[in-house]
């Protein structure tokens, strides 16, 4: 009981020093700041492994979302790095309607897809077109698909 009260002291405190802090000196706001972030660095060390209800909900190692963060980051990026983002998340959600379609194409088989698959599983009907599309890659574009054609290969092994 007397750790809370002390505890809650403390944050009313720095409470009191964050709504005073516009209207100090520049010395003393530097001063003020070091504390003020000392106590939310040190609140949340004392808050690690606290919490019952998110270690009860933790299960182990989560999900990666790799679409997720490059939508996230690209809020706070420049134009060129939003670019190479929407190249990126591009490449993503065309992979992942490839993989649609091909379990798809498991679970309806169809005797005109059978016959007109080729050794890799793609649409012997696709592969020109595809084709045609990298010819019209400019250098920088085709090797940037190349890496990202080698990185979500990587993904699926």
């Amino acid at each position: 009981m007397e750790k809370n009260k002390n505890e809650n002291s403390m944050n009313h405190i720095f409470d009191i020093l964050k709504a005073a802090l516009p209207y100090v000196d520049n010395r003393t706001k530097q001063s003020m700041e070091v504390a003020i972030k000392t106590s939310e660095l040190a609140e949340s060390f004392a808050t690690i492994g606290k919490s019952p209800e998110l270690e009860a909900c933790d299960i182990g190692q989560s999900q990666f979302n790799l679409e997720g963060m490059l939508t996230s980051i690209q809020t706070v990026c420049t134009t060129s790095e939003k670019e190479l983002i929407n190249t990126v998340l591009n490449f993503i959600k065309a992979r992942n309607l490839y993989q649609s379609y091909e379990v798809f194409k498991q679970n309806n088989p169809t005797p005109e897809l059978k016959a007109a698959s080729t050794n890799n599983g793609m649409h012997a009907s696709v592969a020109p077109i595809i084709e045609f599309l990298l010819t019209q890659l400019s250098p920088e574009q085709k090797a940037t698909f190349d890496n990202m054609n080698m990185l979500f290969r990587a993904m699926n092994m």
